[in-house]
């Protein structure tokens, strides 16, 4: 399959539809670093503690997570055809040529 190169007027005609999809992925990267921040958190606390962690907390940290990583994940493993827009979007394990 020949990548397709965009002119630069179809590639800022995209950026309305590519804008607010990249920053929902920076919001949720940086909520991302705030759990990940909150579990080096526990991790400092355990070692200075004796190796004791907070249970539930730190569940619910690593939850959060492996939650937000799975949605950073979702939003960029589609792809569509030119003609196809949105709704015909793929799972980039798809096969382009079948």
């Amino acid at each position: 399959m020949t990548p397709k190169l965009f002119t630069l007027a179809e590639a800022n005609g995209l950026l309305p539809t590519l804008e607010p999809l990249m920053r929902r992925l920076q919001a949720k990267r940086e909520e991302l670093r705030e759990h990940q921040q909150r579990l080096e958190e526990f991790r400092a606390r355990a070692i200075r503690d004796g190796g004791v962690l907070p249970g539930s907390e730190l569940a619910q940290a690593k939850g959060e997570s492996v939650r937000l990583l799975a949605e950073i994940q979702e939003g960029i493993q589609f792809w569509h055809g030119l003609q196809e827009g949105f709704a015909g979007r793929k799972p980039l394990s798809e096969d382009p040529l079948d």
